[in-house]
């Protein structure tokens, strides 16, 4: 039995106004109650200042970075009357603002673009370190690979991270495979440098510690009790 909520008169089973005073009639227990109430409010409230603050943080940032910049350089000019140490100063900032500041210019970043400007970044500011330095001799047979693996390296775990079909416990375990590997590469290209060898030692631990870590989460996925219960126990 319902009542019309504005003038209170008994209402008869499925009635959608009320007789009396036109009312519309919803009642939550009734055989519409199933069916999805469109609301007149958007889903997603745009902000328009949103991306304007945004770029006056960037450009703020900017502003206060090249400070320490500017300074280093006046000084090393005062100093040695040439660019010597201020070099690796710049070199740093401008490394910090593309890795950490860069990214929040815009929007919506696509995080494979993102990962390949900073490993190129990565690239660049090491091969300027090695040519100001005198030595080069590291940075192709060490330095670059080592670029390049973490470049791919964390394209692989955003890939990951995109799956959606998969449950978190599953794409975890998969990240734990990738780490696994990932060591035995650094291993690899260490010892290559040092050795001229490609003789594992302590990656292969460290591989093996992921990999369990992997088929651990991998058992958890494929028992849904089992998951189910760390869920309530972890709160999750």
């Amino acid at each position: 039995m319902s009542y019309c909520v504005h003038c209170g008169v008994e209402l008869a089973q499925g009635e959608k106004v009320c007789p009396l005073c036109n009312t519309k009639v919803y009642d939550p227990n009734g055989p519409d109650s199933n069916e999805k109430i469109k609301s007149s409010f958007p889903k997603k409230i745009e902000n328009p200042e949103l991306q304007i603050e945004r770029k006056y943080g960037t450009l703020l940032m900017t502003l206060l970075l090249s400070i320490p910049v500017l300074l280093s350089i006046i000084c090393d000019l005062l100093s040695s009357q040439h660019l010597s140490w201020s070099l690796y100063v710049c070199t740093g900032i401008a490394y910090f603002w593309i890795l950490a500041i860069l990214p929040h210019y815009f929007e919506k970043s696509n995080p494979y673009l993102i990962t390949i400007l900073d490993t190129v970044a990565t690239v660049i500011v090491l091969m300027f370190v090695a040519m100001i330095s005198g030595n080069v001799n590291w940075f192709l047979p060490l330095a670059l690979p080592l670029s390049l693996l973490g470049g791919l390296i964390a394209m692989a775990i955003i890939f990951q991270c995109n799956i959606k079909k998969k449950s978190k416990v599953y794409i975890i375990g998969n990240m734990m495979f990738i780490m696994g590997v990932g060591i035995v590469l650094v291993e690899v290209i260490i010892r290559h440098y040092l050795q001229d060898s490609f003789k594992l030692n302590w990656s292969l631990y460290a591989a093996v510690s992921f990999a369990v870590q992997g088929i651990i989460f991998h058992i958890v996925d494929k028992s849904t009790a089992l998951k189910e219960r760390i869920r309530k126990k972890l709160f999750l």
